[in-house]
């Protein structure tokens, strides 16, 4: 929680927003979806304590209570999470700050092969007509999918929107990577045949750190290989996939 409220503390156009009331404006307080305003109150409270208040530190009970009353699993003290508690939050206080009063049944399109640009538009004014707040503004987005009938070929797309995006962390570490070392002239690969044999050569082995570039790359197999004379750029590197 700690974590993910500093995340957000820190985002600046959303404190603001609260810092200076303007969320009294937008509480919604008959969405079904939403708490009542009682999330967004109890995070502008918190966002004034941390930002206003005279204290060094604070405890964001209020805002843990009145989550937990919703999602249980927030509602002890095992650990979570961040990344969903501040989806679950953001969602809420969405729902919590809707400026839809009563949300329209939207219907789109189910034409095929149109451009994209037309169908994002379709797509996000209808998002638009049932959701509307400062956490669509600031942080709601479109993602693309297609789908393509086997049969028919005909390609169905849609830009759902989304409030976040996983990432996937970038793998660290050395990383073995195993190169197949083809001479471009094979009448001086034949004369060395012998020599090439003893050096197990032309396969090679090598372990590459992380951030390595190809100029690099192409400067260890040299070394490697023992290929005196010849410069990087005289090596080219391709991809030898399996089929």
């Amino acid at each position: 929680m700690n974590s993910g409220l500093q995340c957000l503390s820190n985002t600046m156009d959303l404190t603001k927003y609260f810092l200076y009331n303007c969320h009294k404006e937008d509480i919604n307080k008959d969405n079904p979806l939403g708490m009542s305003g009682k999330l967004a109150k109890a995070y502008a409270n918190l966002l004034q304590e941390l930002w206003r208040g005279k204290d060094g530190r604070t405890a964001p009970w209020d805002l843990k209570k009145t989550l937990g009353s919703r999602i249980s699993r927030f509602s002890g003290f095992g650990q979570q999470d961040s990344a969903e508690l501040v989806n679950y939050l953001l969602d809420l206080m969405h729902e919590d700050l809707n400026r839809v009063k009563k949300k329209p049944y939207v219907e789109l399109s189910e034409e095929l092969n149109r451009p994209d640009e037309i169908v994002a538009k379709e797509f996000w004014d209808a998002h638009l007509a049932r959701n509307q707040s400062i956490i669509v503004d600031l942080m709601h987005g479109q993602h693309k999918s297609t789908v393509t009938c086997l049969t028919c070929k005909k390609i169905a797309t849609t830009f759902d929107a989304y409030l976040s995006v996983v990432v996937p962390l970038t793998k660290s570490g050395d990383t073995e990577l195993e190169w197949n070392f083809v001479p471009y002239d094979m009448h001086i690969y034949n004369e060395k045949e012998e020599e090439w044999q003893q050096r197990e050569m032309p396969v090679l082995k090598c372990m590459m750190k992380t951030g390595t570039t190809i100029f690099d790359a192409k400067t260890l197999l040299i070394q490697k290989l023992k290929l005196d004379g010849v410069a990087p750029e005289d090596l080219v590197f391709c991809d030898q996939s399996k089929g």
